[in-house]
């Protein structure tokens, strides 16, 4: 699937990019490994690959997440790119299990906003405190913000739960599928002889 392929990618630029020191100790050398850093992003984002994350972060998320985005490749690029590794991750896994169940994929994309909103609004709110903004809009950031994590964690129980489900159901049938072949332990035994000595089986079709 085209989408897989394009949030791969990001994880080509990412090894590529991680390789790069960013904290040399000359200040000169410090400030060209940040500018080639931004640079790569910037020339990875306007591949096909970066197009491709970029359209589904646009589309799932916030307008606010890519704007964090941009601005930490100004200034942070190093975190842009932890940002960038995550939002692929979270596409590569959608589009894994979207073929299987709409539905899964569509709860795992809301638990998903969830958490990104999350970290959305935990950097607004250690940006409002570092610039002494008023402590009323700061509250009011802190109240939403735990509101957020409290749906993302009954999300994350609701998904685990169905993945225990799932697991119970796949545990069952491989039960039923045992007592099945020990129901039937004397013709499988006298079938995998036959064949270990080449003898025609008379039941195969």
């Amino acid at each position: 699937m085209q989408s897989i392929k394009q949030a791969l990618g990001f994880f080509i630029l990412a090894v590529s990019i991680l390789t790069i020191p960013v904290h040399a100790e000359d200040d000169d050398d410090d400030d060209y490994e940040i500018a080639e850093m931004k640079a790569e992003i910037n020339e990875w984002l306007s591949s096909d690959e970066g197009k491709g994350l970029k359209e589904f972060v646009q589309k799932e998320f916030s307008n606010d997440v890519w704007k964090i985005i941009n601005a930490r490749i100004e200034y942070e690029p190093w975190k842009a790119l932890e940002a960038l590794e995550y939002l692929g991750e979270i596409m590569v896994e959608y589009y894994e299990i979207l073929p299987y169940s709409r539905k899964k994929a569509d709860k795992f994309l809301d638990h998903s906003r969830l958490e990104v909103e999350s970290y959305a609004l935990a950097e607004n709110i250690m940006q409002l405190e570092e610039d002494g903004e008023q402590a009323k809009e700061v509250s009011d950031l802190k109240k939403k913000l735990k509101g957020n994590l409290e749906k993302a964690f009954d999300s994350k129980i609701e998904l685990q739960e169905a993945e225990i489900k799932n697991l119970k159901d796949e545990v069952k049938e491989l039960e039923s599928l045992i007592e099945k072949r020990i129901e039937n332990r004397d013709q499988i035994i006298q079938r995998r002889l036959n064949e270990l000595l080449g003898q025609q089986d008379y039941l195969e079709w």
